[in-house]
C-alpha cells in the first residue's frame, strides 16, 4: 500500500465520526423548534378538553337558571289565578250572574294545575317543597270558602259578609299572600346566585379561549421561527 493510499484512508476514517457528529448536532438543533410546535398542538388539545369541561358546567348552570325562571313564572301564574278566582266569586256574589261562574271554574282549575306544576318543579328543593306543603292546606281552606259561597243561595251569602267571616277570609288571604311572597323571595335569591354562577362560567370560557389561543399561537410562532432559522442555517 502506498503512502498516498494510506493517507486517504485515514482521512476518510476521520471524516466519518465528524459527519456523524454534525448530523447529530443538526438534528439536535431542530428539536427546540419541533418541540415548541408540538407543545402548541398539545396546548390546543388541552384547551379543547378544558373548554368541554367548562361548557358542561356552563350548560348545567344555564339549565338551572331556566328552571328557576320557570318556577317564578309558575308562581306568578298562581298569584294571577288566585286573583281571578276571588274576583269571579265577588262578582257572582254581588250580581248572581252565572256568567261569572265560568271564569271562576276556569281560574280554579288554573290554580290546581299551577300548584301541581310548582310541586313538580321544586321537588329537588326541600325548602321550597316545604313552603308549598305549608301553602297547600291554607289555599285549600280559601278555595273551600269560595265553594261554599258559590253554592249558597242569595239569602245565605249574607252570612259570609259578617265582620267575623270577613276577618277569617282576610286572614286566609294574608296567609296565602305571605307564603307565596316568601316562596318567590327565596326563588329570586336562588335565581341571582345561579345567574352569577352562569356569568362566572361564561367569563371563564372566554378567558380560557383567549389564553389558549394566545399562548398556543405564540408557542407555535416561536417554534416555526426556530425551524425556519435552522433550515436557513442548513442551507
Amino acid at each position: 500500500m502506498t503512502v498516498g493510499t494510506v493517507g486517504k484512508s485515514e482521512t476518510a476514517d476521520d471524516a466519518r465520526p465528524l459527519a456523524q457528529r454534525l448530523r447529530r448536532q443538526s438534528r439536535a438543533r431542530w428539536i427546540p423548534g419541533a418541540g415548541l410546535v408540538g407543545l402548541a398542538f398539545g396546548l390546543l388539545v388541552l384547551g379543547a378538553i378544558l373548554m368541554a369541561a367548562n361548557q358542561s358546567r356552563l350548560s348545567d348552570n344555564l339549565h338551572w337558571l331556566d328552571h328557576t325562571q320557570r318556577v317564578l313564572r309558575a308562581a306568578a301564574d298562581l298569584d294571577i289565578a288566585m286573583v281571578d278566582v276571588e274576583s269571579s266569586v265577588r262578582a257572582y256574589s254581588l250580581t248572581s250572574d252565572p256568567i261569572y261562574l265560568d271564569g271562576y271554574h276556569t281560574a280554579r282549575q288554573v290554580v290546581a294545575d299551577t300548584l301541581s306544576s310548582l310541586s313538580t318543579l321544586v321537588v329537588d328543593n326541600p325548602t321550597q317543597a316545604a313552603r308549598l306543603d305549608g301553602l297547600s292546606p291554607i289555599l285549600a281552606q280559601r278555595m273551600a270558602r269560595f265553594e261554599k259561597l258559590i253554592a249558597a243561595d242569595a239569602a245565605t251569602r249574607s252570612q259570609f259578609t259578617t265582620p267575623d267571616q270577613v276577618k277569617i277570609g282576610q286572614a286566609l288571604r294574608k296567609q296565602v299572600r305571605d307564603s307565596l311572597d316568601a316562596f318567590r323571595a327565596d326563588e329570586v335569591a336562588l335565581l341571582s346566585d345561579r345567574q352569577e354562577n352562569a356569568n362566572r362560567a361564561l367569563s371563564r370560557s372566554i378567558l380560557l379561549v383567549a389564553a389558549i389561543v394566545v399562548l398556543s399561537g405564540l408557542t407555535a410562532g416561536l417554534g416555526i421561527f426556530l425551524l425556519q432559522r435552522e433550515r436557513g442555517q442548513q442551507r
